[in-house]
């Protein structure tokens, strides 16, 4: 008997002591050490204290805003934010998962509590939040911001302010990624890390890099060709449209192999792009055109081109000469018919700044100087023959007076001429190489007179008058007005160019 109590009674202790201990905890049951919800550590809180502080942390979360955050080049980019409240968040478990992280090391055998309470030590038992929203709202909400943010790639580019020159980084291309950005957010959301501030998540994005990088750009600055001619005594409508061009063309950065179209970087020749109506031919004759007087820039930009020895790839002389440039130094145009192109041919990047200041249109291009120093070019134009203008074209106008007599245009000799490249090497000619030849059209003197002087009638026969009467009718001949003079010359800047849609544009 007494061996059976020795074993029975602290069974029996035993047993009192685990039942008695598991009433008391579930009295006054805690959460256990390490155990976390979101990123709050329930240890030591009751059952209401952590519905009470879930809550509360709900309450706050969803009060914030979801920040989709993005890169822009090395810059961070504009974030795209959209208060939670306009898609509807919410959290939809927040009582199972209270109920399972406060059972965590309270519930099952004493080998189950105690591995959970090691797993919570540990770090190992952390619950999460189930959230939903509105993902129609959200995909609406970011493809309105990808309309700002979407963009095609833009290669390096060079800008020159004040003389000094700074490189411009490229632009990758940006397309966003609607369906990726929202699983990006569900994603995050599931691994439970929120802590419940401003919700950040990456923007999904599909990026296209540039095709050049603009390395090279930072080496440019030696002046490798620049040309300068006289405009400003011109009209008004020449003189705007010059300077609008020198607008468009300037800041052409060029990489080694671009090739650039004059008509590509003026056209349309429209008043909507900045161009005046001005003086132009038409075969042969002036008209007014959009445009006028956008050849001498083209004309300018093509010596400057020679100068720095960059490639030509495609040039045209004017029908009729030019006076702001020598013979077969002049570069025509015309819609898409003619056009002034060049090529980059060197090896580094160049810059085409073109300024146009109210007297001169200057084009000059930067570069890196790899020629020597002691080499130098000059372009020779040499008359090759001449041909004189036509017999005056007259045209009589009935609606003007007798006597009247106006050049509305005037005359136009004819010339061959070839332009030659010259290469001095410390100043002894090396070399010299055929440019080109360009054949100017004569043209005549167009004229408008008035009318000749009516032809006199002989007087009839009549019986002869008597002092008196010849007395009292005295009349007084009508004598003709004096003719108007035709200009000798046409002043310098003011000829008349050839017209881009017509014939060309000068």
């Amino acid at each position: 008997m007494k061996r059976w109590q020795t074993i029975l009674l602290p069974a029996l202790f035993c047993v009192i002591f685990v039942l008695n201990g598991q009433s008391a905890q579930a009295e006054e049951r805690k959460g256990t050490t390490g155990v976390r919800i979101q990123d709050m550590d329930i240890g030591g809180m009751t059952e209401e204290e952590t519905r009470e502080a879930v809550d509360e942390w709900i309450s706050q979360a969803l009060s914030g805003n979801l920040e989709f955050i993005w890169k822009n080049g090395s810059q961070d980019g504009e974030p795209v934010t959209i208060p939670l409240t306009e898609l509807d968040f919410k959290a939809v478990d927040a009582e199972e998962v209270v109920d399972h992280a406060m059972n965590t090391g309270h519930v099952g055998n004493v080998i189950d509590r105690y591995k959970e309470q090691q797993d919570a030590k540990n770090g190992e038992a952390a619950f999460h939040l189930t959230f939903e929203y509105d993902k129609d709202i959200l995909k609406q909400k970011l493809e309105e911001a990808a309309k700002t943010i979407n963009c095609e790639p833009k290669d390096a580019t060079l800008v020159r302010e004040d003389g000094a020159f700074q490189v411009i980084e490229a632009v990758t291309g940006k397309t966003v990624q609607t369906d990726a950005s929202i699983q990006a957010l569900d994603d995050y959301l599931e691994e439970g890390v929120w802590d419940g501030k401003d919700l950040q998540v990456a923007l999904a994005l599909d990026e296209t890099a540039a095709k050049r990088d603009g390395s090279d750009l930072s080496k440019v600055g030696d002046v490798l060709g620049s040309y300068s001619t006289i405009y400003g005594d011109g009209d008004w409508s020449r003189c705007a449209n010059i300077e609008n061009g020198a607008r468009l063309l300037n800041g052409l950065v060029m990489y080694p192999g671009d090739v650039a179209s004059f008509n590509d970087m003026t056209n349309p020749y429209t008043a909507e792009n900045g161009w005046q109506l001005g003086g132009a031919y038409e075969g042969g004759k002036v008209v007014q055109s959009y445009g006028g007087g956008i050849c001498q820039v083209s004309s300018t930009a093509y010596n400057a081109i020679l100068l720095a020895e960059l490639e030509v790839v495609e040039r045209h002389n004017h029908g009729f000469t030019v006076g702001y440039v020598p013979l077969a130094q002049d570069a025509t145009l015309a819609g898409d018919v003619l056009d002034l192109k060049w090529k980059n041919s060197t090896d580094y990047p160049v810059y085409m700044e073109v300024i146009a200041d109210g007297w001169e249109v200057t084009v000059t291009f930067y570069g890196v100087e790899t020629r020597p120093e002691n080499r130098t070019v000059e372009y020779v134009s040499q008359t090759e023959g001449s041909t004189p203008p036509p017999e005056d074209v007259i045209t009589v106008d009935e609606s003007k007076p007798v006597g009247y007599y106006e050049v509305t245009q005037s005359a136009f000799y004819g010339y061959t001429a070839s332009l030659y490249k010259n290469v001095y090497i410390d100043g002894q000619l090396e070399s010299s190489e055929w440019v080109n030849t360009s054949t100017y059209r004569s043209a005549p003197n167009y004229i408008t007179k008035g009318p000749d002087e009516p032809a006199k009638t002989p007087p009839q026969s009549q019986a002869p008058q008597t002092p008196e009467e010849s007395e009292s009718e005295n009349v007084i001949p009508e004598v003709p007005s004096e003719p108007v003079q035709p200009p000798t010359e046409v002043p310098d800047g003011e000829t008349p160019q050839e017209s881009l849609g017509q014939e060309a544009v000068g």
